[in-house]
C-alpha cells in the first residue's frame, strides 16, 4: 500500500445497548437423562419419602401380664398389691415379633371396667391413670381395698382393667380377696387377724393374755356374719372378712372403729368362756341352739345376713354371754388397731 503521508484519525462509534452477558450466554443445561433406570430410581426415592414410609411404619402390639403373686401391704390398710408388666412389642408377622420395642416412648392409659374397686380411697390406686412408657416396657402396681358386702365373698365380682395404647387395648382380670397359699383364709384377713392376736398375746394385759391364750386357732367364714363360735370346735373362733354395719359398709375390711379387732376379741372371749370349766360362764352355754354370731344388737338378721338368730336373742343365757363378750371387746379393742 502506498503511503500518501496523511495521518488517519481513528473513528469511535457508539455501539447500540445490548442485553447483559448472562442473558446472551446462559450457562449450558446438563443433558436430560431419559433412560428408564433413572426414572425408576427417582420414582422409588419419591415413594419412599412421601408415600411409602407411613404405610411401612411398624404398628406395635401390647402384652400385659401379672408378675408374681398378689402381696399384702400392712402399712396401707393391708391392701392387696398386684404387679402388672406392660410390654410394647413388635407385631405378629414382623421378623422380631414378640420382642420389646426398646425405642418406644409414649403414654398408656389404664382404666377399670364395670366395677369400682380402684377408687383411690384409703390408699387404693385411682383409675383411670396414665403411664408413661420408656424403653418399651413398664411395671405398674395396682393397690386395692375391695370393700365387698356380698352375702358370700366367694361370689364377689372380679374386676377387669383395660390397658390402652391408642385404640388398641388389652383386658386383664385382677382377682381380689385372694388366698395365695390355699389355706382357706383370705390373705389380707389372715395377715390382719394374725397381727391382732400376736399383739394381744404380747400386750402384757393380764385379762387379754389369759383369754387369747386359750384360743387354738381361727377359721374364716365366707358369709357376711362378722364372726361366730361353734361348740363342736371349742377352741376355734370363726372370723368373717365381711361385717356390715347399719349403713351397709363392710367395717372389717379397713378395721373401721376397730370392729375387726372387736370381733376377734369377742369370739376369743366366747372360746375362753366355754373352754374353761371352772368359769361360771361355761355353764351358760347353749347345748341345742344354733351357733351365735357377733352383731349389734345381738344377732340381727339384716345386719349379719343370718337365717337363724331368734333362739339366741330370746334366751337370757345367750344375752348374758353376748353382753360379757361385747364388753370385753369394747374394753380392749383400741389397744390393737
Amino acid at each position: 500500500m502506498q503511503d500518501t503521508g496523511e495521518r488517519r484519525v481513528p473513528t469511535f462509534r457508539r455501539k447500540a445497548a445490548q442485553p447483559p452477558r448472562f442473558l446472551l450466554n446462559p450457562a449450558p443445561r446438563p443433558a436430560r437423562r431419559t433412560d428408564t433406570g433413572h426414572r425408576l430410581a427417582c420414582l422409588a426415592w419419591l415413594c419412599t419419602c412421601l408415600v411409602c414410609a407411613p404405610a411401612a411404619a411398624v404398628v406395635p402390639q401390647l402384652r400385659v401380664e401379672q408378675v408374681g403373686p398378689v402381696t399384702i401391704e400392712p402399712s396401707n390398710h393391708y391392701s392387696e398389691n398386684t404387679r402388672l408388666r406392660i410390654r410394647v412389642v413388635y407385631p405378629d408377622g414382623h421378623p422380631r415379633a414378640g420382642e420389646v420395642m426398646n425405642g418406644f416412648r409414649g403414654p398408656l392409659v389404664i382404666e377399670e371396667w364395670r366395677t369400682r374397686i380402684y377408687d383411690g380411697e384409703y390408699g387404693a390406686t385411682r383409675l383411670p391413670m396414665t403411664v408413661h412408657v420408656v424403653g418399651g416396657q413398664a411395671d405398674v402396681v395396682l393397690k386395692s381395698l375391695a370393700r365387698y358386702s356380698v352375702y358370700d365373698s366367694r361370689n364377689a365380682p372380679v374386676p377387669q382393667v383395660a390397658v390402652y395404647l391408642g385404640r388398641q387395648y388389652v383386658l386383664v382380670e385382677v382377682p381380689q380377696w385372694v388366698d395365695e397359699n390355699a389355706n382357706e383364709k383370705t390373705d389380707w384377713l389372715e395377715a390382719r387377724v394374725d397381727s391382732i392376736l400376736r399383739r394381744a398375746r404380747a400386750s402384757g394385759v393380764r385379762e387379754v393374755v389369759e383369754v387369747v391364750s386359750v384360743l387354738a386357732g381361727w377359721k374364716e367364714s365366707y358369709k357376711r356374719d362378722c364372726g361366730g363360735y361353734v361348740e363342736s370346735e371349742p377352741r376355734v373362733a370363726s372370723i368373717s372378712s365381711a361385717c356390715i354395719d347399719w349403713d351397709g359398709v363392710n367395717v372389717h375390711r379397713l378395721n373401721m372403729r376397730q370392729e375387726l379387732t372387736a370381733t376377734v376379741l369377742h369370739e376369743a372371749r366366747h372360746v375362753w368362756a366355754h373352754y374353761r370349766p371352772d368359769r361360771n360362764l361355761y355353764k351358760l352355754r347353749l347345748l341345742n341352739a344354733p351357733s351365735g354370731r357377733r352383731g349389734t344388737p345381738g344377732c340381727d338378721v339384716r345386719r349379719a345376713g343370718l337365717e337363724m338368730c331368734s333362739a339366741h336373742i330370746s334366751d337370757e343365757r345367750y344375752a348374758a354371754q353376748e353382753a360379757d363378750a361385747e364388753a370385753f371387746a369394747n374394753r380392749y379393742k383400741a389397744l390393737f388397731p
